[in-house]
């Protein structure tokens, strides 16, 4: 288990990378069914998607994954999906 400052850290190195989870920068396979996941549910169901990092109930950190310039660069691949 992580610490609330190293989970902070290693979340807040997410938001340099196009993927939208930890577990989505495993394998390629993992990156794009966490991508189509996460794409469906906010794009189309409009549910928020965050990573907080919570200690003592307080936020630590919150990281909204679909409002980074890298991962909406993606969104143009799913327009084959949704036509």
């Amino acid at each position: 288990m992580l610490t609330t400052a190293e989970a902070t850290q290693v979340y807040s190195l997410l938001h340099w990378t196009p993927f939208v989870s930890l577990y989505g920068s495993t394998t390629g396979t993992e990156d794009w069914a966490e991508y189509v996941t996460v794409y469906h549910f906010t794009r189309k169901l409009k549910q928020l998607f965050r990573i907080v990092v919570r200690q003592n109930a307080q936020d630590v950190f919150v990281y909204e994954p679909v409002k980074s310039a890298l991962v909406q660069r993606r969104v143009r691949l799913m327009k084959r999906f949704y036509s």
